[in-house]
């Protein structure tokens, strides 16, 4: 696998434990923590709770959006390197280069065919 793809995973696995931790176990430790702290901590539990809530909304997603990254770039991988050995469709150059290049971006911007 690739090793930008492998860290995906890894970050991926570790958001969802963590994200699955958070959904389980998000209102019991804000419960404990209203017991503990008491009536008068009020303002401290809202914050608590908004980053309790929002970590139970983001993690599981961030985790599925880092394995879909992984399985692009691991699919694209080979690819990358065919590009970057010169062996690809488009071995380099640079746009414009060519015998159908139309000119650059400034003739064109001037022209009234566009």
């Amino acid at each position: 696998m690739h090793p930008v793809a492998v860290k995906c995973i890894r970050w991926a696995v570790g958001l969802f434990v963590l994200g699955a931790l958070t959904s389980t176990y998000g209102s019991d430790v804000y419960y404990r923590l209203s017991e503990y702290a008491g009536i008068n901590a009020s303002a401290g539990l809202t914050v608590i709770s908004v980053v309790v809530t929002l970590m139970q909304w983001t993690l599981m997603p961030l985790g599925a959006s880092l394995v879909g990254a992984a399985v692009v770039i691991q699919t694209l991988a080979p690819h990358l390197r065919e590009v970057e050995d010169g062996e690809g469709e488009d071995s380099g150059g640079t746009v414009g280069e060519g015998e159908d290049s139309g000119g650059t971006v400034g003739e064109l911007e001037g022209s009234e065919h566009i």
